[in-house]
């Protein structure tokens, strides 16, 4: 699942090519956490110089777009939840809700945690 913002242009190509990513993997089975990390620092790369190269139908420029994404793979063993931004997995089990995900923000309380551990949220 994919959240735009700034348009759909980043959804749209999470959408589109996303996948490639995962395909390159060399494993089988489960993901691990590495593996997942990997995939969306290279796809974030590919999106960054895609949104950086381009503008939309109107001719404004893409530099403001992104998305937030959610994933879920799912083997007859296990079910592994990945997600980057505020966008969350949750499994209903008996009617109850299990978050398999926890948000990622970079405003509030997170800018807040950064700060404490010596980073800092920029808004670009």
């Amino acid at each position: 699942m994919f959240d735009g913002h700034g348009g759909d242009a980043a959804s749209q190509w999470l959408n589109s090519n996303l996948y490639q990513y995962w395909a390159k993997r060399k494993g089988e089975g489960v993901a691990t956490e590495r593996e997942i990390v990997t995939m969306f620092e290279q796809a974030d790369k590919a999106l960054l110089k895609m949104l950086e190269s381009g503008a939309d139908a109107e001719g404004h420029a893409l530099t403001g777009a992104g998305s937030t994404a959610s994933l879920l793979w799912v083997t007859q063993e296990s079910v592994v939840a990945a997600n980057v931004g505020d966008s969350s997995a949750v499994l209903s089990r008996r009617g109850a809700q299990v978050m398999l995900t926890t948000p990622h923000r970079v405003y509030g309380s997170y800018a807040v945690g950064a700060s404490w551990v010596g980073g800092k949220v920029l808004r670009l």
